[in-house]
Protein backbone atom coordinates (compact mmCIF):
# COMPACT_ATOMS: atom_id res chain seq x y z
CA UNK A 1 0.00 0.00 0.00
CA UNK A 2 1.57 3.45 -1.01
CA UNK A 3 0.80 6.66 0.87
CA UNK A 4 0.87 10.50 -0.68
CA UNK A 5 1.02 13.50 1.35
CA UNK A 6 -1.66 16.32 0.51
CA UNK A 7 -1.18 20.08 1.95
CA UNK A 8 -2.18 19.49 5.83
CA UNK A 9 -4.00 22.14 8.20
CA UNK A 10 -2.24 23.37 10.97
CA UNK A 11 -5.07 22.18 13.13
CA UNK A 12 -4.91 19.10 15.45
CA UNK A 13 -7.09 16.14 16.22
CA UNK A 14 -7.42 14.94 19.76
CA UNK A 15 -7.04 11.08 20.27
CA UNK A 16 -6.80 9.32 23.31
CA UNK A 17 -5.71 5.55 21.88
CA UNK A 18 -4.79 3.62 19.15
CA UNK A 19 -5.73 0.02 18.67
CA UNK A 20 -3.65 -1.54 15.69
CA UNK A 21 -4.92 -4.97 15.48
CA UNK A 22 -8.79 -4.78 16.28
CA UNK A 23 -11.32 -7.67 15.36
CA UNK A 24 -14.20 -6.14 16.22
CA UNK A 25 -14.81 -3.11 15.35
CA UNK A 26 -15.74 -3.47 11.44
CA UNK A 27 -14.80 -6.04 8.73
CA UNK A 28 -11.86 -7.73 8.96
CA UNK A 29 -8.70 -6.34 11.04
CA UNK A 30 -9.30 -3.00 11.69
CA UNK A 31 -6.85 0.04 12.76
CA UNK A 32 -8.59 1.73 15.29
CA UNK A 33 -8.57 5.22 16.18
CA UNK A 34 -10.19 6.33 19.02
CA UNK A 35 -10.83 10.22 19.63
CA UNK A 36 -11.48 12.47 22.29
CA UNK A 37 -14.91 13.80 22.64
CA UNK A 38 -18.20 13.15 23.31
CA UNK A 39 -21.69 14.88 24.06
CA UNK A 40 -23.56 11.90 24.74
CA UNK A 41 -24.09 11.16 28.80
CA UNK A 42 -24.69 7.23 28.44
CA UNK A 43 -24.73 6.35 31.75
CA UNK A 44 -22.99 3.13 31.76
CA UNK A 45 -20.06 4.27 29.20
CA UNK A 46 -16.65 2.30 30.13
CA UNK A 47 -14.56 5.39 28.50
CA UNK A 48 -15.55 8.39 31.16
CA UNK A 49 -12.50 10.24 30.13
CA UNK A 50 -13.24 9.98 26.33
CA UNK A 51 -15.73 12.10 27.37
CA UNK A 52 -14.62 15.77 27.68
CA UNK A 53 -12.52 17.49 25.50
CA UNK A 54 -9.76 16.37 27.15
CA UNK A 55 -8.90 13.86 29.14
CA UNK A 56 -8.72 13.91 32.84
CA UNK A 57 -5.61 12.68 34.39
CA UNK A 58 -5.36 9.30 35.26
CA UNK A 59 -4.01 7.30 38.26
CA UNK A 60 -3.87 3.61 38.48
CA UNK A 61 -3.59 3.36 42.06
CA UNK A 62 -2.69 0.06 42.73
CA UNK A 63 0.56 0.29 40.87
CA UNK A 64 1.95 3.25 42.50
CA UNK A 65 5.26 2.66 44.27
CA UNK A 66 4.16 5.71 46.95
CA UNK A 67 8.06 7.29 46.40
CA UNK A 68 6.03 10.84 46.58
CA UNK A 69 8.01 12.39 43.39
CA UNK A 70 4.91 13.32 41.81
CA UNK A 71 4.03 15.54 44.52
CA UNK A 72 7.66 17.06 44.14
CA UNK A 73 7.15 17.88 40.70
CA UNK A 74 3.95 19.39 41.04
CA UNK A 75 4.01 22.92 41.95
CA UNK A 76 -0.21 22.84 41.72
CA UNK A 77 -0.86 20.66 44.69
CA UNK A 78 -2.45 17.97 43.03
CA UNK A 79 -0.67 15.08 44.64
CA UNK A 80 -0.40 14.27 48.36
CA UNK A 81 0.16 11.77 50.72
CA UNK A 82 -2.07 10.90 53.55
CA UNK A 83 -2.06 7.86 56.26
CA UNK A 84 -0.57 5.86 53.17
CA UNK A 85 -2.68 6.99 50.76
CA UNK A 86 -2.35 8.69 47.57
CA UNK A 87 -4.55 11.42 47.12
CA UNK A 88 -4.91 12.74 43.68
CA UNK A 89 -7.08 16.73 43.58
CA UNK A 90 -7.22 16.58 40.07
CA UNK A 91 -9.49 20.28 40.25
CA UNK A 92 -5.79 21.86 40.61
CA UNK A 93 -4.27 19.76 37.58
CA UNK A 94 -3.06 21.62 34.65
CA UNK A 95 -2.28 18.81 32.67
CA UNK A 96 1.63 19.75 32.36
CA UNK A 97 2.54 16.32 32.30
CA UNK A 98 5.43 17.34 35.05
CA UNK A 99 4.28 14.59 37.65
CA UNK A 100 3.74 11.98 34.64
CA UNK A 101 8.10 12.60 34.00
CA UNK A 102 8.65 12.17 37.83
CA UNK A 103 7.17 9.35 38.06
CA UNK A 104 9.31 5.82 38.09
CA UNK A 105 6.11 3.60 36.43
CA UNK A 106 4.67 5.96 34.57
CA UNK A 107 5.62 7.85 30.88
CA UNK A 108 4.38 10.06 28.18
CA UNK A 109 5.13 7.65 25.57
CA UNK A 110 3.24 4.98 26.68
CA UNK A 111 -0.31 4.02 28.19
CA UNK A 112 -0.77 2.21 30.85
CA UNK A 113 1.71 3.94 33.28
CA UNK A 114 0.41 4.94 37.20
CA UNK A 115 -0.12 8.48 35.76
CA UNK A 116 -0.86 9.14 32.44
CA UNK A 117 -3.06 11.79 30.27
CA UNK A 118 -4.31 9.82 26.93
CA UNK A 119 -4.98 12.74 24.73
CA UNK A 120 -2.41 13.35 22.47
CA UNK A 121 -2.61 15.70 19.88
CA UNK A 122 -1.78 15.03 15.96
CA UNK A 123 -1.81 16.69 12.66
CA UNK A 124 -4.07 14.56 10.10
CA UNK A 125 -1.32 13.44 8.46
CA UNK A 126 1.11 12.53 11.60
CA UNK A 127 -1.55 10.27 12.37
CA UNK A 128 -1.98 8.66 8.89
CA UNK A 129 2.01 8.20 9.53
CA UNK A 130 1.34 6.89 12.95
CA UNK A 131 -1.17 4.36 11.37
CA UNK A 132 0.51 3.79 8.31
CA UNK A 133 2.86 0.56 9.26
CA UNK A 134 -0.49 -1.29 10.98
CA UNK A 135 -2.39 -0.68 8.03
CA UNK A 136 -0.33 -2.44 5.35
CA UNK A 137 -1.51 -5.61 7.77
CA UNK A 138 -5.57 -4.72 8.05
CA UNK A 139 -8.01 -4.14 5.90
CA UNK A 140 -9.06 -0.76 6.91
CA UNK A 141 -9.46 1.66 9.89
CA UNK A 142 -12.10 2.48 12.30
CA UNK A 143 -12.86 6.27 13.63
CA UNK A 144 -14.11 5.45 17.21
CA UNK A 145 -14.45 7.38 20.18
CA UNK A 146 -15.69 9.50 22.06
CA UNK A 147 -17.12 10.64 19.08
CA UNK A 148 -14.76 11.16 15.89
CA UNK A 149 -16.87 13.65 13.56
CA UNK A 150 -17.47 16.27 16.63
CA UNK A 151 -13.57 17.10 15.40
CA UNK A 152 -13.13 19.40 12.58
CA UNK A 153 -10.03 18.33 11.13
CA UNK A 154 -11.39 14.05 11.03
CA UNK A 155 -12.93 15.07 7.94
CA UNK A 156 -9.79 16.02 6.28
CA UNK A 157 -8.51 12.59 8.16
CA UNK A 158 -11.03 10.61 5.96
CA UNK A 159 -10.02 12.65 2.94
CA UNK A 160 -6.79 11.45 3.23
CA UNK A 161 -7.46 8.16 4.03
CA UNK A 162 -9.48 7.79 0.86
CA UNK A 163 -6.79 9.57 -1.44
CA UNK A 164 -4.41 6.67 -0.40
CA UNK A 165 -7.04 3.75 -0.59
CA UNK A 166 -7.59 3.18 3.12
CA UNK A 167 -11.37 1.23 3.66
CA UNK A 168 -12.97 3.59 5.88
CA UNK A 169 -15.60 2.68 8.86
CA UNK A 170 -17.19 5.78 11.31
CA UNK A 171 -18.50 4.18 14.67
CA UNK A 172 -21.08 6.65 16.00
CA UNK A 173 -24.10 7.36 18.88
CA UNK A 174 -26.08 8.20 15.71
CA UNK A 175 -26.98 10.99 18.28
CA UNK A 176 -24.87 14.05 16.64
CA UNK A 177 -26.31 16.93 14.47
CA UNK A 178 -27.38 15.95 11.36
CA UNK A 179 -24.94 18.77 9.99
CA UNK A 180 -21.80 16.71 11.28
CA UNK A 181 -22.81 13.68 8.91
CA UNK A 182 -23.65 14.85 5.74
CA UNK A 183 -19.78 16.48 4.95
CA UNK A 184 -18.61 13.09 6.28
CA UNK A 185 -20.71 10.65 4.19
CA UNK A 186 -18.42 10.89 0.70
CA UNK A 187 -14.99 9.35 3.00
CA UNK A 188 -16.91 7.00 4.86
CA UNK A 189 -17.09 3.22 3.29
CA UNK A 190 -18.78 2.10 5.85
CA UNK A 191 -21.09 3.45 9.60
CA UNK A 192 -21.29 1.60 12.79
CA UNK A 193 -24.38 3.39 14.07
CA UNK A 194 -25.51 3.40 17.16
CA UNK A 195 -29.13 2.65 18.48
CA UNK A 196 -29.01 4.09 22.04
CA UNK A 197 -32.96 4.55 22.33
CA UNK A 198 -32.20 5.18 25.43
CA UNK A 199 -29.05 6.99 27.07
CA UNK A 200 -29.76 5.74 30.84
CA UNK A 201 -32.03 3.38 32.62
CA UNK A 202 -35.35 5.99 32.52
CA UNK A 203 -37.85 6.59 29.83
CA UNK A 204 -36.16 9.39 27.89
CA UNK A 205 -36.30 7.98 24.28
CA UNK A 206 -33.94 9.26 21.51
CA UNK A 207 -35.58 7.55 18.81
CA UNK A 208 -36.45 10.80 16.74
CA UNK A 209 -33.14 11.90 16.28
CA UNK A 210 -31.39 8.51 15.42
CA UNK A 211 -34.13 8.47 12.70
CA UNK A 212 -33.48 11.55 11.28
CA UNK A 213 -29.46 10.20 11.31
CA UNK A 214 -30.62 6.86 9.95
CA UNK A 215 -32.19 8.51 7.36
CA UNK A 216 -30.05 10.65 6.19
CA UNK A 217 -27.19 8.03 6.11
CA UNK A 218 -29.21 5.35 4.29
CA UNK A 219 -29.60 7.98 1.68
CA UNK A 220 -25.90 8.19 1.21
CA UNK A 221 -24.83 4.72 1.88
CA UNK A 222 -26.10 1.15 1.80
CA UNK A 223 -23.12 0.25 4.13
CA UNK A 224 -24.74 0.58 7.79
CA UNK A 225 -24.14 -1.92 10.31
CA UNK A 226 -26.61 -0.74 13.19
CA UNK A 227 -24.96 -1.58 16.51
CA UNK A 228 -27.20 -2.93 19.60
CA UNK A 229 -25.67 -2.13 23.73
CA UNK A 230 -26.74 -4.87 25.71
CA UNK A 231 -27.53 -3.09 28.87
CA UNK A 232 -28.97 -4.64 31.78
CA UNK A 233 -32.06 -3.81 32.99
CA UNK A 234 -32.25 -0.61 29.70
CA UNK A 235 -31.83 -2.32 26.29
CA UNK A 236 -33.83 -5.34 27.27
CA UNK A 237 -36.91 -3.29 28.01
CA UNK A 238 -40.10 -4.03 25.96
CA UNK A 239 -40.45 -0.60 25.06
CA UNK A 240 -36.55 -0.08 24.58
CA UNK A 241 -36.16 -3.23 22.13
CA UNK A 242 -39.73 -1.95 20.36
CA UNK A 243 -38.10 1.15 19.35
CA UNK A 244 -34.69 -0.45 18.43
CA UNK A 245 -37.25 -1.94 15.85
CA UNK A 246 -38.24 1.55 14.46
CA UNK A 247 -34.28 2.25 13.96
CA UNK A 248 -33.73 -0.70 12.07
CA UNK A 249 -36.36 -0.49 9.59
CA UNK A 250 -35.36 3.14 8.82
CA UNK A 251 -32.43 1.78 8.00
CA UNK A 252 -33.49 -1.06 6.59
CA UNK A 253 -30.88 -3.45 7.98
CA UNK A 254 -30.82 -7.21 7.76
CA UNK A 255 -27.49 -7.63 10.21
CA UNK A 256 -26.94 -6.07 13.23
CA UNK A 257 -23.68 -6.19 15.72
CA UNK A 258 -24.63 -7.12 19.58
CA UNK A 259 -22.42 -4.95 21.88
CA UNK A 260 -22.01 -7.72 25.38
CA UNK A 261 -21.84 -5.62 28.70
CA UNK A 262 -18.40 -4.25 29.33
CA UNK A 263 -17.23 -6.32 32.59
CA UNK A 264 -14.94 -3.73 32.85
CA UNK A 265 -17.13 -1.06 32.76
CA UNK A 266 -15.86 0.73 36.02
CA UNK A 267 -12.35 0.48 35.52
CA UNK A 268 -11.47 4.11 34.17
CA UNK A 269 -13.99 5.94 36.57
CA UNK A 270 -11.33 4.60 39.00
CA UNK A 271 -8.57 5.92 37.30
CA UNK A 272 -10.53 9.06 36.17
CA UNK A 273 -11.88 9.65 39.62
CA UNK A 274 -15.28 10.12 38.49
CA UNK A 275 -18.00 8.57 39.99
CA UNK A 276 -20.00 6.00 38.40
CA UNK A 277 -23.78 6.49 36.98
CA UNK A 278 -25.01 3.09 36.85
CA UNK A 279 -24.79 0.49 39.06
CA UNK A 280 -22.48 -2.54 38.79
CA UNK A 281 -25.22 -5.51 36.96
CA UNK A 282 -24.66 -8.91 38.03
CA UNK A 283 -23.58 -11.95 36.36
CA UNK A 284 -27.60 -13.00 36.21
CA UNK A 285 -28.54 -9.80 34.96
CA UNK A 286 -25.76 -9.76 32.25
CA UNK A 287 -26.77 -13.21 31.12
CA UNK A 288 -30.42 -12.92 31.05
CA UNK A 289 -30.19 -9.26 29.05
CA UNK A 290 -27.82 -10.65 26.62
CA UNK A 291 -30.36 -13.42 26.40
CA UNK A 292 -33.12 -11.61 25.99
CA UNK A 293 -31.83 -9.52 23.59
CA UNK A 294 -30.92 -12.33 21.29
CA UNK A 295 -34.20 -14.17 21.54
CA UNK A 296 -35.81 -10.69 20.54
CA UNK A 297 -33.98 -10.14 17.58
CA UNK A 298 -33.50 -13.59 16.39
CA UNK A 299 -37.35 -14.37 16.06
CA UNK A 300 -37.59 -10.91 14.05
CA UNK A 301 -35.26 -12.81 11.45
CA UNK A 302 -31.96 -10.60 11.95
CA UNK A 303 -28.72 -11.87 11.19
CA UNK A 304 -26.00 -11.41 14.03
CA UNK A 305 -22.46 -10.01 14.38
CA UNK A 306 -21.09 -9.50 17.99
CA UNK A 307 -18.22 -7.37 19.46
CA UNK A 308 -16.49 -8.97 22.86
CA UNK A 309 -14.91 -7.60 25.39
Amino acid sequence: MSFSQNSDSPSQLSIFSISPMSAVDGPGTRVVVFFQGCPVNCAWCHSPHSRPACSPLLFREKDCYMCGRCGTACSRNVHSFKNGKHIVQRENCLRCGKCIEACPNSSAYKEGGVLSLPAKMMTPWSLLEKVLPPLSLCDGITLSGGEALLQEQTLHFLRLCKENGVHTCVETSGLLDSGFYEPACPFVDLWLFGTRVLTDNNSVFHTEKLMENARLLKRSSKNIIPVVPMVPDVMNREDALSQIISVLQTIEADEIQLNPWNRSYDLYYAFSGIKCAFSRPSDEKIAICEKEIRDFFKKKGYKFTERGF
